[in-house]
């Protein structure tokens, strides 16, 4: 088995919802979530007219290759 670490964030709609859902999608398509952060804001920089971005490190545990993985990231 094979570990992947994951940065996931987002700034747009309802990003905790949005960060539940990517996490819920990457297990299905992935592996399982082995372990990961606690959900951090932080503010925007360079465009900074936008709302703050959630963010969250994630280790997944995964039977995939790099690039299915990246494949599966992509479709989520």
């Amino acid at each position: 088995m094979n570990h992947v670490y994951l940065i996931t964030g987002g700034n747009i709609g309802d990003a905790s919802r949005q960060l539940a859902t990517a996490r819920r999608l990457l297990e299905e398509h992935c592996g399982a979530i082995i372990d990961s952060s606690s959900v951090y804001e932080t503010e925007p920089w360079g465009k900074s007219a936008q709302g703050n971005f959630l963010n969250q490190v994630l280790v997944i545990e995964t039977g995939c290759t790099a690039w299915e993985v990246i494949q599966a990231m992509t479709l989520i």
